[in-house]
């Protein structure tokens, strides 16, 4: 299960998930056109976007242990890694899901997937989701906004390498 954190914690300060330290967007060093497997690291994020805290990416590691264990169980196999960001207040997801189609231009998108997660993105304007895959991976990317304040608004990159 996918925790994921939406705004403040409590009411308090607006920088209480948030690390001063923006996130590189260039392309130049985009390692997911190459032959080799993509990493999380090698996963740009969108302009503006900055690393959560590292309470809220503890829980997102925490998940990552837990999908770990689940795949052992049923057999499956493979590794989810997520990694989170705040985003601008003015951050669109048409933009959010336009860098992303570029970062993962020689990667596939699954029709009946696609179809699916249109579906759920025409349904709620609060959570949007993409998905592309190549070579046993799959990269999800998932921007959610807070319900009680608009201009909150976070990214999960979620990808699994079977």
């Amino acid at each position: 299960m996918l925790a994921v954190a939406c705004g403040g914690d409590d009411g308090g300060s607006d920088n209480n998930n948030t690390n001063t330290n923006s996130t590189s967007t260039s392309n130049d060093n985009n390692d997911n056109d190459s032959d080799g497997p993509a990493t999380l690291a090698s996963i740009a994020a969108p302009e503006g976007a900055t690393e959560l805290d590292p309470n809220v990416a503890k829980t997102l590691g925490e998940n990552n242990a837990a999908s770990a264990i689940l795949s052992a169980q049923r057999g499956t196999g493979g590794n989810t890694e997520q990694k989170g960001y705040d985003l601008p207040a003015d951050a669109e997801w048409d933009s959010i899901k336009g860098f992303y189609d570029g970062e993962f231009d020689d990667w596939d998108t699954n029709s009946q997937v696609e179809s699916a997660l249109a579906a759920v993105n025409s349904s709620n304007p609060l959570f949007k989701i993409a998905n592309w895959q190549k070579d046993g991976q799959n990269v999800s990317v998932i921007m959610i906004t807070d319900p009680v304040d608009a201009t909150k608004k976070q990214l999960i990159v979620s990808l699994h390498t079977n």
